[in-house]
């Protein structure tokens, strides 16, 4: 089993001023733009609209205390964060992922690799 990203994005700076405007927790944001991304989605719209569809099952691990962040505040906010600090925490998670996957066993066919006749 992959261990939990959160904890790894947890200690990231929000950026945001605090503000009443300010509706949507950092961690649901990354989760919801690190879980569009794993399923193939590259555009903000599409992202938010994956979320909307996905709501129910995000809400199992994410607060959302005011639902979905629309599509600019995902693109906004992922724009904001300090990459240098965001890619730390995202390499200490694969690391770690890694790390759990030592002893697995991981099957590989041609199709998905696009190898073979």
């Amino acid at each position: 089993m992959l261990p939990d990203p959160r904890p790894y994005f947890a200690e990231l700076t929000d950026p945001r001023h605090e503000t009443k405007n300010k509706l949507h927790k950092l961690t649901d944001i990354i989760m919801l733009v690190f879980c569009a991304v794993l399923s193939d989605i590259e555009d903000w719209v599409e992202m938010e609209t994956f979320a909307e569809e996905k709501e129910s099952r995000f809400r199992k691990f994410l607060e959302l205390p005011n639902g979905i962040s629309l599509d600019d505040t995902l693109s906004d906010m992922i724009g904001h964060l300090h990459l240098d600090v965001f890619v730390e925490a995202f390499l200490n998670w694969t690391q770690s992922a890694l790390l759990s996957l030592a002893d697995e066993q991981i099957c590989l066919d041609s199709k998905t690799l696009g190898v073979g006749a």
